[in-house]
């Protein structure tokens, strides 16, 4: 794993994915925590920053493109089902 910054909590991950994907707060499902459940996930990266290596997108922008193409790719669920897949979901190699 290569860590993403700033820091986030997971609330304010939910809040901008939300508004990423159009969603309310009614779009979330609160649960229990798990026995054991970590509270914070960290990962050093300056052995990597060390070597060179610098993110080539910023937090906000990385997260926006990730959900722009999972979102492509889940349109593609339509690929199994009988209805053809819509213009956008298809590969460009499909007409």
């Amino acid at each position: 794993d290569i860590p993403a910054l700033p820091i986030v909590t997971g609330q304010e991950l939910t809040d901008r994915l939300l508004a990423l994907c159009g969603r309310d707060e009614s779009a979330v499902q609160y649960v229990a925590d798990r026995p054991g459940h970590d509270r914070r996930y960290s990962v050093d990266c300056s052995k990597l920053r060390g070597l060179g290596w610098a993110p080539a997108h910023d937090f906000e922008e990385g997260l926006a493109r990730t959900v722009a193409v999972l979102t492509v790719l889940l349109a593609g669920a339509f690929w199994f089902t009988t209805q053809p897949a819509p213009p956008e979901a298809r590969p460009p190699s499909e007409p």
